[in-house]
């Protein structure tokens, strides 16, 4: 094993360790707290991040590198499928990185954004708006 695959892994390893210890913590602060609605509203954003950042991934090896390969597509296709697969991949990672960075530092008695946890107007909100 080379310097750079053991470096690789280390610091794979800590990005990794560090993201599971702010979900744990944010878990812990959060349970007592949140509705199921906003934990499958959590889960979502947290499962289209992980889609998002995966399914380019999960494409390229599926079909064997036959898409980025000389063989497969044009230049300009590959050149548009590579792009592509970076920004899904870039968004993926933001979206991961902004949630949990949120569901780790905020306010554990707020609800996960997204739609009201409430099912109807308060008494005297008049237009079922705040």
């Amino acid at each position: 094993m080379t310097l750079r695959e053991i470096l690789t892994y280390t610091v794979s390893a800590i990005v990794v360790a560090i993201g599971l210890r702010l979900l744990r913590n944010g878990y812990r602060r959060r349970r007592l707290y949140w509705t199921r609605a906003s934990w499958w509203r959590f889960a979502g954003v947290t499962g289209a991040g992980l889609v998002l950042l995966l399914l380019p991934i999960g494409a390229e090896v599926a079909v064997g590198r036959g898409i980025l390969s000389r063989t497969g597509l044009s230049q300009d296709a590959r050149s548009y499928w590579a792009l592509g697969a970076l920004a899904l991949m870039f968004a993926g990672a933001g979206t991961l990185v902004v949630t949990i960075k949120w569901f780790a530092l905020a306010d554990p008695e707020q609800p996960f954004p997204g739609a009201s946890d409430r099912r109807g107007p308060t008494p005297g909100d008049r237009y079922g708006s705040a």
